[in-house]
This record gives C-alpha cells, structure tokens and sequence, in this order.
C-alpha cells in the first residue's frame, strides 16, 4: 500500500467489547446495522419487530464504538454509534472501539473505502457464508495520518463527499417517486381498476409476447462475433428505463437462430432464482436478442411503451403472483400473456408519456450529477488515504449525520468546487501517457490541444505548471539538450 502516512494494522489500534445486556434494560433500543445508513432502528428497517423478545444476550454498544454484522462486512455492514448513546445489537454482531490514536469517524471513512472493502473481503472465510472474524480484522493494513486533526480533516472532506452522492440519490428517487403519483392521479391503481378502464389480457389488447432462446451452445460459429447484444436477466433493473448493454453478443448466424425484437420492446424477467426479480422490466433503446429467461412485449400501435413501462412496473407483485411457487420461480408465456392489464385512451396515454420524458431528461442529467459526485469522491478517498491531499485547506470539522433532501444551492455549488479542484489535470494526464519522451514547449502545448477537451488550463497557466514541475522535487520534467535539433527541449519522466 503505498502512502504519505505509516501503514499499521488496525489491531494496533482498536479492542474488542463484549457487554452483553444481563440485566434485560428494555429502554435501550435494538439497531440493525446497514452497508447504506449504518446504525438503523431494527423495527423501523424491518418495518416489524424481528428481533428476540429476550435480549439478555443482546450486545450493548457505546456511543463511538463499532459494530458489524460478520456475513454483511463485505459489502460495507459496519458502523459506529452516533445518533444514540446506547443500543443493543444482535449476539451475532462483532463490536469493538477505537483507541485514542484513532479517529472512529476516520476508521469508518477507510473500512468502507475500495481498499478497506477489498481487504475484508480477502480475510473472509467460511463454508456456506462468508465471515470475517475480529481477528481477521485486526491484521487489515491501514494508513495513519499521525495527527488526529488530519484524520478529522479527511474524514470530514470525505463526509461532505458523501452527503452530496446521498442527496443526489435521493433526487433520482424523489423523481421516480413523482412518475409514480403522477401514474395514479391520472389513471388510478391498475390492479384495482377503479377508473374502470377497458381491462383485457396482454395477449388481447397490450401487445405481442415472445419469449427469447439460446441458441445452441455446442456451435461456436452463433457467439463468434459481436453482431447483435444478447440481453439476460442482468441486463434488466429495477430502477433503469433502458436495459444496460449486454456483456455477450451473438453472430449474423447466432442472431439467425435467436429471438430479436426492436426499440420501444418491454423486456420483462420471468424465470428468476427469487420470487423478488420476477416482473422486473426494462425498455429496449435499440435491436437486441435475448435469452428465454425473459417474455418481450412488442406493444401494439394504440399503447404508448413509456406508459407500458410504468404500467408493468406498478402491476409487478400482481405479476409475481402468477408465478410458479418452486425453489425456481417461473412465469411461462401462456400464463404470462393472460395477465389482465388496463388500457386507457392513447391520448392519454401519451399525455402520460410527455410528462415521463421531462422526468426522465432530467433523471439522466442528475445521473450523469452522480456519476461525477462518484468519480470525485473516489479520487477524494485514495487522494487522502495516500497522504496527497492538501489538508491545510480543510476546515476541522467532526462530521455529523446528514439529512437526505434535494441539494441546494450551496450544496450543488461545493460539488462543482470539489468537482473542479479534483478533475484530473489534463497536463498530467498527457505527461503519463508521454513518458520517457522529449518534446518542446510548444509540441507538448500542441498535444495538449488535440486532446479536444472542453476545459483547458491557458498557455500561460501551462508554462506556469511546466517551470514549477521543472522546479519541483522529484522533478517530473527536465530539460535536455536535443542533438538532432539543436535546442533545449522537455524530457518526461515516468
């Protein structure tokens, strides 16, 4: 692990806690701990009681020391209290604290980065389920900033980090929150039907089902090259319009032998491992082929595929429950086209649609907002774990608990800052790809122009950079007498 900061293992810095609840307190709160929001009221996660009527077993955490759940640390199931001063956890979990040297905020900030993440996840054993023990824990590698103040100055710039990728999803969630409303004001509960709409199977009145194929596996020739996308299951989300592009592609013959339909298609899964993936449905933006796992609906002319969308995806338990109730569930064609669907005027319908296009350019926008806020908060985390970030330009600041909301205005304007500060510096990124090369100012300054980026540092911001690189220690430039040419020239180093 290469960092500004001395590398320790985390055992040097943390100790075990093991205070059962002997005395049954009932005033102290049972939490469950999440990989999204950490310490979460059990009953209000679960949305009923799941745990024991008896918790006299039940571990007892201390405001600031952690808890994990040993099987659910691997995807980030780990946190330390803050939003109480007790709370009682499963028997199960592992709870431990920090010692003075060690910031908790900083440690949470640093398990659940890609690096500590990685690392639990190479120290987890187990049969049947993955765990990580606390010794385990103890031998993670972990960089140590000697003076608490930067531990809170990082784990602060990293909350704030955070903060702005929460709000920005829970934009996108208010707005397909909004689709939904908008789907029932205008034509009520489609299992229900209260409005009354002409109601008919999908065979009948939605459009065409076809079920998609493999073709034949023993024959290399139908997979040997990229011609068309073979959608599966795992191409279709529950919470993306569009199915994502598929990782196998079938030849001019494969596609031949498959099942291909066309844009403005409705892919729905119906063969699923759990019940929870049936009915989960996603629109082609393109020509696909797709697997038998999945039922395609080809709307007829009078239905609007944007309101087909949303209505498939507000019937999807009505869906589920014509499913097959095996350990594999299973809707089959037959049984998937008599499905009874409800079918508004398409004047309607496209009103419907009009409103969802809006929602949806700006759902795109504030997901390429996310994309950014992601990108930057990893540059952000390996930036500070490896000492590189200029901390003096940190507030000290103990995080707090965020509130979810839309971002306002001063929150969309930090994210700019930090997005602008953090970009990549398009000088440095084409010194790496130039290593070991000689060039003159003014070739590197023309290389710097093909790149055919929208923001550019300007000619005299470049020959600022370039006399403080050939100044700076280690030096990244150099000049070097070029004999060919007869003249200084800049020699990169890697």
């Amino acid at each position: 692990m290469r960092s500004k900061w001395k590398v320790e293992n985390l055992g040097k810095h943390v100790f075990q806690v093991n205070k059962r609840n002997k005395q049954e307190n009932e005033n102290i709160p049972v939490y469950s701990v999440t990989n999204r929001d950490g310490f979460e009221l059990s009953e209000e996660y679960f949305t009923k009681q799941v745990f024991s009527k008896n918790r006299r077993n039940y571990k007892i955490v201390e405001r600031n020391e952690f808890a994990y759940n040993p099987s659910r640390v691997n995807v980030g199931s780990i946190d330390f209290l803050k939003v109480a001063d007790q709370a009682l956890v499963s028997p199960l979990y592992v709870t431990f604290a920090c010692d003075k040297d060690l910031s908790p905020e900083y440690l949470k900030r640093y398990i659940k980065s890609k690096t500590g993440i990685r690392q639990i996840r190479k120290r987890t054993t187990g049969a049947v389920r993955d765990t990580l023990k606390y010794s385990a824990l103890e031998s993670i590698k972990m960089p140590l900033p000697e003076d608490p103040d930067d531990q809170i100055r990082i784990a602060s710039i990293l909350f704030k980090a955070d903060s702005l990728i929460s709000k920005r999803k829970e934009s996108i969630r208010l707005l397909d929150d909004l689709l939904k409303s908008t789907f029932l004001d205008m034509f009520g509960d489609p299992v229900r039907n209260e409005r009354g709409w002409d109601r008919k199977t999908i065979k009948e009145h939605i459009g065409n089902v076809i079920t998609g194929n493999t073709p034949p596996r023993n024959n290399k020739q139908f997979y040997d090259k990229k011609y068309i996308e073979w959608i599966k299951t795992d191409n279709i989300f529950e919470n993306k319009l569009f199915v994502t592009k598929a990782r196998e592609y079938l030849s001019e013959l494969g596609c031949s032998r498959g099942r291909v339909t066309n844009q403005g298609t409705l892919l729905v899964t119906c063969i699923a491992g759990s019940l929870k993936s049936i009915g989960t449905a996603a629109l082609t933006d393109r020509k696909v082929a797709f697997n038998q796992q999945i039922n395609a609906i080809e709307p007829f002319d009078d239905v609007d595929s944007l309101f087909l969308y949303w209505l498939v995806k507000l019937c999807k338990r009505y869906i589920q429950n014509r499913g097959t109730k095996g350990m594999k569930k299973i809707i089959t064609k037959s049984e998937f086209q008599k499905i009874m669907m409800i079918k508004p005027p398409r004047p309607l319908q496209n009103k419907f649609s009009e409103i969802a296009k809006k929602v949806q350019s700006l759902r795109l926008r504030f997901n390429d907002s996310l994309t950014e806020l992601e990108n930057l908060y990893g540059s952000l985390s390996q930036g500070a774990f490896r000492g590189e970030l200029d901390l003096s330009k940190i507030p000290l600041e103990i995080p707090i608990k965020s509130e979810k909301g839309h971002l306002t205005v001063e929150e969309n304007e930090l994210a700019n800052e930090l997005i602008k500060r953090l970009r990549p510096d398009p000088l440095n990124e084409l010194l790496n790809g130039l290593s070991n090369q000689t060039l003159s100012f003014e070739e590197l300054w023309d290389k710097l122009q093909e790149t055919g980026l929208e923001e550019l540092p300007s000619y005299n911001e470049v020959k600022s950079k370039i006399l403080k690189m050939l100044e700076g220690d280690p030096k990244r430039l150099s000049q070097v007498f070029d004999e060919d040419r007869k003249r200084i020239v800049l020699g990169i180093k890697a």
